[in-house]
């Protein structure tokens, strides 16, 4: 899928003629033949953007300028990166995702985006990308917060797969911004993208805002970590202790049952003859379960 940028946005389009910021989105053969043949896009650039694994990085073939950031996305519910390549062209910006999902649409892109300044456009999307980062590490954070509250009565390992998936996107998202804090730190010194004083300044306080995300995604996964297995043994104890209630309870039934096994004997017993013969037995039942309930909740087994 093709967008193009007009009116402060992106909309779909099929004509790329005398677009100055195209937007392609999972591109298919022969919409990738068309970003070679009229946008003139660099095979290796290309293949490089629509690699779904390719790291961080920047490049330049002659006049044209390539750079790759990881940004977040999330496939199927769970947190994931995903490569969002730049290509500055001669008078024209190229974007390039190869997943499916639109990953520009969750960075709410400020409407005063210019492409005829492409430095600063990469640099302010670039912004909202760390935006996004910190912004959905603190809501992994908040549902690690929910499953812990779900974990003090749960007996299942629904919630412990649920921290591990959200474990893994953590971990992706650290990795990712390391990459991009190392890409970041390459184009701070790279001479050949030319950049205004104010845009040096913008590019400083990014790679800040990458190094901030990095920090809470690292600290988040180091919590996580020593989590996990804390987790686990809460489950293992509210099931240990559901268990040693079962127990005590079938404990405490077999005693009444045990008596009326003893009198229920078709043999001679003491009292057997009395009228109050099963009110008595009854009674005897009743104090010695009273008996093992008081000895129980002494022990704490129940």
């Amino acid at each position: 899928m093709f967008a193009v940028w007009s009116n402060h946005s992106l909309s779909p389009t099929t004509t790329l003629a005398g677009a100055r910021w195209v937007h392609a989105v999972a591109p298919t053969p022969e919409e990738r033949e068309r970003l070679l043949s009229e946008l003139a896009v660099p095979v290796d650039f290309l293949r490089h953007a629509l690699d779904p694994d390719e790291v961080s990085r920047i490049d330049h073939a002659d006049a044209a300028s390539f750079l790759i950031v990881r940004v977040p996305c999330s496939i199927g519910g769970v947190p994931r990166t995903a490569p969002l390549a730049f290509m500055l062209l001669k008078g024209l910006v190229v974007t390039v995702t190869p997943v499916a999902e639109d990953v520009l649409t969750r960075l709410d892109l400020p409407a005063d985006l210019d492409p005829a300044l492409p430095t600063s456009l990469v640099l302010r999307v670039l912004e909202r990308v760390a935006e996004r980062y910190m912004l959905d590490v603190r809501e992994l954070d908040r549902r690690v917060d929910e499953v812990e509250s779900r974990l003090e009565r749960s007996l299942r390992n629904r919630e412990v797969l649920e921290l591990l998936a959200y474990q893994k996107g953590l971990v992706h998202i650290e990795t990712a911004l390391a990459s991009n804090q190392i890409m970041m730190e390459r184009l701070l010194k790279d001479e050949r993208l030319s950049k205004s004083p104010a845009e040096l300044d913008l590019l400083a306080d990014v790679l800040v805002e990458f190094r901030q995300a990095g920090l809470m995604a690292e600290v988040s996964t180091n919590i996580l970590s020593q989590m996990m297995d804390a987790f686990a043994s809460i489950i293992s104890n509210n099931l240990n202790v559901v268990m040693k209630v079962l127990t005590s309870l079938t404990l405490l039934f077999a005693i009444p049952t045990a008596v009326a096994s003893f009198f229920g004997m078709n043999v001679k017993l003491p009292f057997g003859g009395h009228e109050l013969a099963f009110e008595a037995t009854l009674g005897v039942s009743v104090v010695l379960v009273v008996l093992a309930v008081t000895l129980f909740r002494r022990m704490r087994w129940l």
